[in-house]
């Protein structure tokens, strides 16, 4: 049986470092059944991201964070079969698609920041043209 999947996932190492994608409040440090280890963060103007199934945390809920910032390791918790990183972005609660959705940072529109196991950020941004 399939089920809805609300956000992307991202295969890395176990332990690989997450970056938040952009600056915010950590709203929740969780755990539950399917997301495993999570942690959910708002930003400016509705926006909200899910990080799951992480192997261990490097923020605390009420904690403020910017973009680039450590804030989990990749894992393996909850309802998966390996290692990665599942993210969401919602916008006044309702799930987008990460691949399209513009999150408002400043002058520029951030979907993500991976850091490979060789350490290298990919950061895939869009500008906005004010």
């Amino acid at each position: 049986t399939l089920t809805h999947h609300a956000g992307i996932d991202f295969k890395a190492e176990h332990g690989t470092p997450i970056l938040a994608t952009g600056d915010g409040v950590v709203a929740k440090v969780d755990v539950d059944r399917n997301n495993g280890q999570y942690i959910d963060i708002e930003h400016a103007s509705g926006f909200t991201t899910r990080y799951a199934h992480v192997s261990s945390f490097a923020v605390k809920a009420g904690e403020q964070v910017k973009r680039g910032q450590t804030i989990a390791n990749v894992g393996n918790t909850g309802r998966s079969t390996s290692a990665h990183l599942h993210y969401e972005i919602r916008y006044q609660g309702i799930p987008i698609n990460p691949l399209q959705a513009l999150m408002p940072l400043d002058n520029k529109q951030v979907v993500s920041s991976v850091v490979t196991p060789q350490g290298k950020v990919t950061t895939y941004e869009y500008r906005v043209n004010n």
